[in-house]
């Protein structure tokens, strides 16, 4: 998660930012992007709820455990939101801005 936040502000932002400024699109793309994005984060949550329920049933019947999976399916859902709008609006939009580079090159 870190990593992926790390990317993004360090590597995706700042391409962003010069595409969006007409600058050239030449050290970066949305599939260097893409190639190095993953979705671990999701998937392991959902793994450690179920390692829970399963294996340590009289824990996750207490109410402890019961908030933290609230908190846990919260995360999970924000976790959602935030990649569908990453991959719907803001790849998107990047992706055509590197395709209008593409034809307008110098620009």
């Amino acid at each position: 998660m870190i990593e992926h936040i790390e990317l993004e502000e360090t590597r995706l932002f700042p391409y962003a930012r010069r595409l969006s400024q007409g600058g050239a699109a030449n050290d970066y793309s949305v599939a260097d992007f893409e190639q190095a994005h993953d979705h671990e984060v999701e998937f392991a949550l959902d793994k450690v709820i179920e390692m829970i329920e399963k294996d340590y049933a009289e824990v996750s019947r207490s109410f402890a455990y019961r908030n933290f999976k609230q908190l846990l399916l919260q995360f999970r859902l924000d976790l959602d939101i935030h990649h569908l709008i990453e991959e719907k609006v803001f790849l998107l939009k990047l992706r055509q801005l590197e395709s209008n580079q593409e034809i307008h090159p110098f620009q």
